[in-house]
């Protein structure tokens, strides 16, 4: 039987039947292991197998049975995906301890190899290091892989018995006779599998039903037209490959497709070896197309998953970075407002100064120093014989009152515009400040920094009548980027005092607190206000969440990121609806500065 084959692969055929506990491991199931762990970006994926000591794992390293794994056991009696999402918080491990102990490992799920039948052969499993429930298409994606794992199995069982009896039977007489010969004739005529067997001393050859019903080939055709039934495009690889092999015959594996009934493209792994103690080879060839489109299927799910990754990393740093811009407007808008109010009381200044100066008795100094200049060649007379004369002392001494009384009113205004034009160029300078220090660490004294957002808002507090309480503790200085520091107090401090306003209140208090924590440093925000509902706790952080009908629903989502990235944490506390709320912010001694 002339055959052209090509591309050889390594491969070393099963020497006993699939299940012995001294034959070596079956090809394949590691690397199954592998992809399991890739598609879930898990650091261990794990296939067992009954019946066999070894389990195979993503790294490649066999561990005998994992006779303390906790979920085995379910897993194999699950009749769908077993999945624990939280392992530290799951009690029915029975005391196990190997899935807790091996790595971090938070979360588990695994599918059982069950066959068409119902036949467990197995189990597939992933470990992921943290808690996390898996969705519809996660958990399709393991079925589909517990699925090829059964393929493999079953044809590696399949492969491995039949090889074996080919073998014995066409290498050596039966020492059991014809009865023995019948049985091996019978397993070979029913195989589902292709089975053939060369003898290049004999040039004798044999091939069973079903190579001839694969191939394409009628009852009494030559089975040397077996290129016929290749595809077109695997051919002339096919034959050449099958040359070389008859040249320097070895363990060779081949993949090609193949033209089945109606020309439908059909998947075939054929594996060829010479045989030992005679010159010769068998092979046997298996239709392998549902493992193909099994695989072609993961592929297409593993590249969904990864676009969506994508897509969901490209979201997730475009919020950041809208949550990052609505943090520096929050810092911004305060100045502004601050700036925009003492402007107000600029203009009122302005108008009050205006208004006096335009109701002064300049004008009668004037005329006064026109009559005396009219009387001026008798002034003395004038001013003591003339009633207009004898009131001049009387108009001189109100006039001096009055000018008295509009120079110090003057005075004052001066003073509110000379004091509110200082106030706006130390909010400027802060706010500058704080824009060119945006992403470096220094140290900085904690109270200076409350003290600086109660200042970006301390024309809100004045105007709402808002009460401000101080409980400054003892706390170390820390090292950290102060404008983010800034930008989540002045969130808080401004949702602080709107929670007041909504209270409606009369008394509106706002405490800031400041203590040692833990972690470092903690920060407290605690208004008397409108509080939290309960239903609307675990939504507070979300991004586009607000309750105000002017909120936008960036402040506390960009004060949480900032906190995050400062590698602190900021929570809520608050009894319910018009029971008042707490933010606490908590922040490490040397925060990180973010990139």
């Amino acid at each position: 039987m002339s055959r052209d084959r090509t591309d050889p692969t390594r491969s070393t055929p099963l020497t006993e039947p699939a299940g012995s506990p001294e034959s070596p491991p079956p090809p394949g199931f590691a690397e199954l292991a592998r992809l399991a762990a890739e598609i879930f970006q898990a650091p261990l994926a794990s296939i067992v197998l009954s019946g066999w000591s070894e389990s195979w794992f993503s790294a490649g390293l066999p561990l005998r049975g994992l006779p303390e794994d906790p979920y085995l056991a379910r897993t194999l009696a699950a009749p769908d995906v077993f999945e624990v999402q939280d392992v530290a918080a799951d009690r029915r491990h029975g005391g196990g301890d190997a899935v807790l102990n091996a790595a971090g490992i938070r979360s588990y799920a695994g599918c059982a190899l069950r066959t068409a039948a119902g036949e467990v052969l197995g189990a597939i499993a992933i470990y992921r290091q943290k808690t996390i429930a898996m969705s519809f298409n996660e958990r399709a994606v393991l079925t589909a892989l517990a699925r090829q794992g059964v393929a493999l199995a079953e044809l590696q069982s399949r492969v491995s018995e039949l090889e074996l009896v080919s073998a014995a039977e066409h290498l050596a007489p039966s020492p059991r006779g014809a009865q023995d010969s019948a049985l091996a004739d019978s397993l070979l005529d029913s195989a589902p599998l292709a089975i053939y067997y060369g003898d290049t001393q004999s040039d004798s050859t044999y091939v069973n039903p079903e190579y001839r019903r694969m191939l394409r080939l009628a009852p009494a055709q030559n089975i040397d037209d077996w290129p016929q039934a290749v595809h077109p495009e695997d051919r002339a690889r096919m034959e050449q490959g099958w040359a070389d092999f008859v040249r320097r015959p070895c363990a060779t594996r081949f993949e090609y497709r193949a033209l089945g009934d109606g020309d439908t493209v059909r998947y075939y792994t054929e594996h060829v070896v010479p045989t030992e103690g005679i010159s010769g080879y068998v092979g046997t060839i298996s239709d392998i197309t549902d493992l193909v489109k099994t695989r072609t299927l993961l592929e297409a799910v593993i590249g969904d998953l990864q676009r969506r990754e994508t897509e969901l990393e490209r979201v997730h740093r475009e919020l950041v970075t809208a949550s990052r811009e609505a943090g520096r407007a929050e810092v911004a808008t305060n100045v502004l407002h601050n700036v925009g109010n003492i402007l107000n009381s600029l203009n009122i200044s302005t108008n009050v100064v205006t208004e006096r100066i335009r109701q002064s008795c300049a004008p009668g100094v004037s005329r006064l120093a026109a009559l005396l200049s009219e009387h001026s060649a008798g002034a003395g007379k004038f001013l003591t014989e003339d009633p207009r004369g004898r009131r001049v002392p009387e108009y001189l001494a109100a006039l001096g009152d009055q000018l008295l009384s509009d120079q110090r009113e003057a005075l004052e205004e001066l003073k509110l515009l000379r004091d509110n034009i200082e106030h706006i160029k130390d909010t400027v300078m802060m706010q500058q400040s704080y824009a060119k220090l945006c992403g470096i660490a220094e140290t900085v004294e904690v109270a200076a920094l409350v003290e600086d957002s109660l200042r970006l808002n301390a024309s809100a507090f004045e105007r709402h009548g808002v009460q401000l309480k101080r409980e400054f503790g003892d706390v170390p200085p820390i090292t950290v980027d102060k404008h983010k520091v800034l930008q989540i107090l002045v969130n808080l401090v401004r949702n602080a005092k709107y929670a007041c306003d909504e209270s409606g209140r009369a008394h509106k208090l706002i405490t800031l607190r400041i203590e040692p924590s833990a972690r470092g440093v903690r920060i407290s925000v605690i208004d008397n206000g409108a509080g939290i509902a309960p239903e609307n706790m675990q939504h507070l952080f979300r991004h586009g969440f607000t309750t105000r009908e002017s909120g936008h629903g960036f402040g506390l989502h960009s004060a949480a990121l900032a906190a995050r990235e400062l590698e602190g944490t900021l929570h809520a506390e608050s009894a319910g609806a018009g029971a008042g709320a707490a933010f606490i912010l908590e922040l490490p001694a040397a925060a990180a500065a973010p990139a």
